[in-house]
């Protein structure tokens, strides 16, 4: 099985309208400095904003295993 992983680049993730993008990519910021808290936070708000961010929720199922929240 392949997995193909688009990676959004932090150019084109506008902080202004704080779209999903934005959000995935504060959200892997805060992953490479394992703060998962706030990582956590990231992932959620992309997808109250879109709900089928496919990067945004798998990202926070990672942080979720990460933590411990299986």
């Amino acid at each position: 099985m392949r997995l193909k992983i688009l990676v959004q680049p932090k150019k084109d993730a506008t902080p202004f309208g704080k779209n999903p993008d934005y959000f995935f990519v504060k959200g892997i910021d805060y992953l490479k400095l394992n703060d998962y808290p706030s990582a956590l936070k990231c992932f959620n708000k992309g997808i109250i904003d879109k709900g089928t961010h496919f990067l945004c929720r798998f990202n926070l199922g990672y942080t979720l295993f990460k933590v411990g929240h299986f």
